[in-house]
């Protein structure tokens, strides 16, 4: 079985509204199950702005009581999927147990996209979508640190873990993802490095990335490899 796990939870601002509702719409014929969180059911960080959930509670909801080999894919609640996106994910994991996906950023959406469009937005150095097997998180989840979603660094650690389970395997793949681009109150250059939930992800992220004898220096550039 393949789930799809998310935050699930209620933006007051209406353009917010609409692009998660638009997501949702690239979601429904992937074939798999949606497994929506509630903020009720995970731990929130209270910062200066929001509450924001922590990762492992997510992943821990979404694994629990499924099989081994069943497939987990994670995104943020506003990602946009392909139509062959559950295949492409299924074939990459023929190979590993674990891949990931950067997005392509566009404008105002109205209608979805094709893979072929989807490839022809503005790439997004992050990572989006990650995918593996639940026997894979139950192995290596207790090696990823307590990050923050929707803050600086995780999606990194995330993949870096991946990677470093999954030696000598191909875990990214092409064009799976996108989304409507909107001001991001954390990335914003005036509380980047102020906001409560964005230092705890900084201090947390790094901390494991020096550990891992793992040098930021690799992601300084767009097209990080």
């Amino acid at each position: 079985m393949i789930y799809h796990v998310y935050s699930a939870y209620s933006p007051t601002n209406p353009d917010t509204r609409r692009r998660m509702n638009f997501a949702e719409q690239t979601w429904k014929n992937q074939g798999w199950n949606e497994i929506p969180v509630a903020d009720s059911l995970m731990r929130r960080f209270v910062d200066e702005k929001s509450r924001v959930p922590y990762i492992r509670d997510i992943i821990n909801f979404g694994c629990n009581g499924k099989e081994f080999t069943d497939i987990m894919v994670l995104t943020n609640s506003d990602i946009c999927c392909v139509p062959e996106c559950r295949l492409e994910i299924v074939a990459g994991l023929m190979f590993s147990d674990a891949v990931c996906a950067s997005r392509k950023d566009f404008g105002k959406l109205t209608s979805p996209l094709s893979k072929s469009q989807a490839s022809t937005g503005r790439h997004y150095p992050g990572i989006d979508l990650f995918a593996f097997r639940v026997r894979w998180w139950m192995q290596n989840g207790n090696d990823y640190p307590d990050l923050l979603l929707g803050r600086e660094i995780w999606d990194l650690v995330m993949f870096c873990l991946m990677e470093r389970t999954n030696p000598n395997s191909q875990i990214r793949i092409s064009d799976l993802i996108y989304h409507e681009n909107h001001y991001q109150f954390w990335a914003d250059p005036k509380h980047k490095y102020k906001l409560k939930s964005q230092l705890h992800n900084i201090s947390l992220g790094r901390g494991w990335l020096d550990s891992h004898g793992i040098s930021m220096g690799r992601f300084s550039h767009q097209y990080w490899v």
